[in-house]
């Protein structure tokens, strides 16, 4: 009797096993369905500009500061043609687009400031108007 019921504890091991894999199989074949869909060009694509799109105005922070560290990086390049510089120049392209990425308000007012001066000093002086003959 010892060992019919043995046999039938393992019996129902096995079972319990088997349910389980059954279930981790189906698991991993969901798994597998979503990572297939995610790979596709499509949705990788969506799912970059999701990310970069994420805030409001992020995406504009964005290119804000890849522009300007392009900018930087091709001043340092004119400059010179040493390698050494041209390396440095890629180093300040890479922390001029994060420090613009990372303070994107505090660019913006400087600019806003710039902008603002540059059009108030044509306002200050005028252009004269000609004068009417009668």
């Amino acid at each position: 009797m010892k060992s019919v019921n043995a046999t039938t504890r393992l019996k129902d091991a096995i079972l319990v096993k088997e349910s389980q894999q059954a279930a981790l199989k189906k698991l991993l074949k969901e798994d597998f369905e979503q990572l297939k869909e995610s790979l596709k060009p499509g949705n990788l694509i969506r799912s970059s500009v999701n990310k970069m799109v994420g805030s409001p105005g992020s995406l504009l922070d964005t290119s804000l500061g890849l522009t300007a560290g392009f900018l930087s990086k091709k001043l340092v390049n004119v400059v010179s043609h040493n390698p050494l510089i041209r390396l440095a120049g890629t180093f300040l392209q890479f922390g001029v687009s994060t420090m613009v990425m990372n303070n994107p308000e505090m660019i913006k007012s400087i600019g806003g400031r710039i902008f603002k001066s540059i059009f108030r000093k044509s306002e200050r002086h005028p252009e004269p108007e000609p004068e009417q003959s009668t």
